[in-house]
């Protein structure tokens, strides 16, 4: 697992924000959704780093490659957030998006290419 602890707190440009109409999240190039409040957007928040230390909440999917450079893009059309990060070793991308008609409100799938195997 990657340490945040010691990491200066991120930008806001840093993060991409995914809605569902009704409640938001802002998701951290680093792989970590640091603001959500849910099930609305007046609800009180459950992740809450982003306003606080990583104490305050956080829900973090990350690889350890402290080398990869780290991009955040929207499929075109879409409200779908896809965090990446490119090395020398593997290409790591995670994927959220807010289903509109669900029970749930954040999906979030992990995917990944190993170019050459370290232990």
């Amino acid at each position: 697992m990657v340490d945040l602890s010691n990491e200066p707190r991120s930008a806001i440009e840093a993060h991409g924000v995914i809605d569902d109409m009704g409640s938001a999240a802002l998701i951290n190039d680093r792989g970590s959704v640091d603001f959500f409040c849910w099930p609305t957007f007046d609800s009180p928040a459950i992740f809450c780093a982003l306003l606080d230390r990583p104490e305050a909440g956080i829900f973090q999917l990350a690889p350890d490659l402290p080398d990869a450079r780290r991009e955040q893009i929207y499929l075109p059309d879409t409200n779908v957030l896809q965090t990446r990060w490119l090395s020398t070793r593997a290409v790591v991308e995670i994927t959220d998006l807010p289903p509109v008609c669900a029970a749930s409100f954040l999906d979030r799938k992990l995917s990944g290419d190993v170019a050459q195997w370290q232990p």
